[in-house]
């Protein structure tokens, strides 16, 4: 299971070495703002980094970005792709990511 990655070490820094945990907290960091507007294309981009790198929370995240067109081109079928990824993984919200999956699937023709 993998942890949250410590907010008091610099996410940039371990983002940009390639520590998944970062890239997805960095990801989360950007959406929620860090006292700024949201920057969709930018979360989308490190959720991607550590998406291809296996890492479930960030596949689910870079899903739901896709799903509601987010700082991507809104397309279900990549959404439907990353929550699937996210939904064969062994964290413990797989159940939640296949719901979620389920729910985008269903909408896509």
């Amino acid at each position: 299971m993998r942890g949250r990655h410590d907010p008091s070490l610099d996410p940039i820094a371990a983002a940009k070495n390639g520590d998944t945990d970062a890239q997805y907290e960095l990801g989360v960091s950007i959406i929620d703002g860090m006292g700024n507007p949201p920057d969709y294309p930018e979360a989308a981009e490190w959720f991607r980094k550590a998406a291809g790198q296996g890492h479930p929370g960030a596949q689910a995240a870079l899903g739901f970005l896709y799903h509601r067109g987010l700082g991507v081109k809104r397309d279900d079928g990549e959404a439907v792709r990353w929550l699937e990824a996210a939904a064969a993984s062994t964290s413990p919200d797989t159940d939640a990511y296949a719901l979620w999956r389920d729910y985008v699937a269903r909408q896509h023709p």
